[in-house]
């Protein structure tokens, strides 16, 4: 392990340098960490992009509805299909952001959760490593 090897590096007469395996063990759980997180801002920008492009669309639509009053009257006929319209961009990005959240934020508990758990094995391999060089 990178622990035991920056301990053997480190050793002067059979002491070992704690330092060593701190900073060993600490790179190590920075890299898990990143490899854990390495793609979750692409889920998160979803989840907070995707309302804005339906609430766009949403006005967009609702634009274009009222825009063919002028040419046709303000009847229900003529304005149903662009709200409608209007209104479907809403509920697809709804369907895309929501489960998202989801997804997000059980991946970034499991995230603390592994890290926990690894700083917690890096502090009990600390421990053994000193209790036994005696350092």
């Amino acid at each position: 392990s990178r622990a035991m090897t920056a301990a053997r590096a480190g050793a002067r007469d059979g002491q070992v340098r704690m330092n060593y395996v701190e900073n060993a063990i600490s790179r190590a759980i920075t890299e898990f960490e990143d490899r854990y997180e390495k793609n979750m801002y692409w889920l998160a920008t979803i989840v907070s992009g995707a309302p804005f492009l339906g609430l766009l669309g949403t006005v967009w639509g609702v634009m274009d509805a009222f825009g063919t009053m002028d040419a046709g009257g303000a009847t229900i006929e003529h304005l149903a299909p662009g709200v409608s319209g209007a209104l479907l961009t809403t509920v697809t990005a709804l369907l895309v952001a929501i489960p998202i959240v989801f997804i997000y934020n059980g991946l970034s508990g499991f995230t603390r959760a592994e890290m926990t758990k690894l700083e917690n094995f890096a502090s009990n391999l600390a421990d053994r490593i000193e209790l036994e060089t005696g350092s």
